[in-house]
């Protein structure tokens, strides 16, 4: 286990990655819902930092941190920010139910209400504006309150520059009265809602703001503390009903010699696949039209005299790409499934490692062998040769290498013309035994939402997924 303290975990210099590489979801919509607090501790267990990296923005962090105080005060975290925090902030609509809960969106798609159980600390807390001014209020001119050393130790401005950092709070310097000022703030957006929150002491100003949109609110909210330009609004969100065959846009595309996408029909969903990568799904925003989740990547698709599919462009950033349509359909190679016993199948199940941030699971379910990457969604599988497994329509296929007692030892992981190799990585014990209490009293909840934001930064994909 490595050595990670609380400011680290507070000020995001803990070295952990955004998400943990053991967090193999049933539901990728919300993905934490199952993760438990034995998941938390074997992460913990099998976690080496880097030795000259102190990591990025991590929800990980969050929840640890969170885990972490909830140990101390020996008391759920829900329970002991009500006690501790919540209630003498007076922030009464503030609690980590669903309750009045406002419907989230991710551009047009109604998405779901997101749950930490585990890690609670990365984003269980709902809450409203009213709430969130008044704590803000309180960051501003903590007074005679209970808090108050908790409150200025928060606001404290760690580092200079660009690494600077308080506890639970981004810093971007500003220039007022020929001398530079810190501007705290703090963002997140998940389960389709977004939420920004900043103050400024120089000023005794501070701005929230909430959607229920996840679209990110940091622009806007940093040019109102900086008075600065705002960025432009963000075009408003577009869907289109389902075509009745989006069989019609299936197939193999070409942006250049070896950069290949594929589309695939499955069911009424149009899926997208390009080289190296997992396929994702798409949805309709106007007629021939198609949207990345989560990703500014729009498919445009143009036809031909006879009505027919003939290109795409491919839409990123304001750069238009050209596509062109190799072939009418998706490539696959017909299988033939072998039928493989629950002993057979066994050298092959475990985890295996693709680089320090993201496991593959191979497991089996209902005699059924398949594959799960971190964060992503289960991929069922068939076995078609010895050693050898696929998707059945192709997305993916695995060749497992195995050792001299016949135990799988490392896959090479084909995903349309792309190659990787991963090494299969020893399970450990849980944890157990008593956990030292953390010293530091607890800092600030992260503002979440319950009208509409919520603070939990977006899980990134994998290195093999959007």
């Amino acid at each position: 286990m490595c050595a990670i303290t609380l400011a680290q975990l507070a000020s995001q210099r803990s070295g952990l990655p955004p998400v943990p590489f053991n967090l193999f979801p049933s539901d990728t919509r919300d993905p934490y819902r199952d993760y438990t607090e034995s998941d938390l501790l074997q992460f913990l267990q099998q976690f080496r930092a880097a030795a000259d990296s102190d990591g990025g923005d991590s929800e990980l962090a969050s929840g640890l941190l969170g885990w972490a105080l909830s140990r101390a005060s020996e008391q759920m975290l829900s329970d002991a920010l009500a006690g501790r925090v919540i209630g003498p902030l007076s922030l009464g609509a503030t609690d980590t139910t669903d309750r009045e809960l406002l419907p989230g969106f991710e551009g047009a798609l109604a998405a779901v209400p997101q749950h930490f159980d585990g890690i609670a600390g990365a984003g269980a807390l709902r809450s409203t504006a009213a709430d969130m001014a008044r704590l803000l209020q309180a960051l501003l001119k903590p007074g005679d309150s209970p808090l108050r050393p908790a409150l200025v130790m928060a606001r404290q401005v760690r580092g200079d520059g660009a690494s600077a950092r308080g506890l639970g709070w981004r810093v971007q310097w500003v220039g007022a009265d020929g001398q530079d000022w810190p501007v705290l703030w703090q963002q997140g957006r998940s389960g389709g809602h977004s939420v920004f929150v900043g103050f400024r002491v120089d000023r005794q100003q501070a701005v929230v703001l909430m959607g229920n949109q996840a679209s990110s609110l940091a622009g806007i909210g940093l040019a109102l503390l900086t008075d600065s330009a705002p960025p432009p609004l963000p075009p408003a969100p577009r869907s289109a009903p389902v075509p009745d065959d989006v069989s019609a846009y299936a197939g193999l595309y070409e942006f250049a010699a070896g950069q290949e996408l594929v589309l695939r029909a499955v069911g009424s969903t149009l899926t997208a696949q390009t080289t190296g990568r997992l396929a994702v799904p798409l949805h309709p925003v106007e007629p021939d039209q198609f949207a990345y989740p989560q990703l500014p990547v729009l498919l445009t698709f143009t036809r031909d005299a006879g009505d027919r599919i003939e290109s795409l462009r491919w839409t990123e950033g304001g750069v238009v790409v050209p596509v062109r349509r190799l072939s009418a359909r998706a490539p696959r190679i017909a299988r033939t499934a072998r039928t493989l016993t629950a002993e057979a199948l066994a050298p092959y199940r475990g985890d295996y490692q693709l680089d320090s941030n993201v496991l593959a699971r191979v497991d089996v379910r209902d005699g059924v062998p398949g594959i799960q990457l971190t964060g992503t969604a289960r991929r069922p599988l068939i076995a078609y040769a010895d050693d050898r497994f696929a998707t059945e329509d192709g997305e993916l296929e695995v060749e497992a290498v195995r050792d001299a007692s016949g135990r799988a030892t490392r896959l090479h992981l084909h995903l349309l013309g792309g190659k990787v190799t991963l090494q299969r990585v020893e399970p450990v014990r849980a944890i157990s035994g008593p956990v030292p209490e953390a010293a530091a009293p607890p800092t600030k909840p992260r503002p979440t939402r319950k009208s509409p934001g919520k603070d939990s930064a977006p899980a990134p994909p994998p290195p093999t997924g959007h």
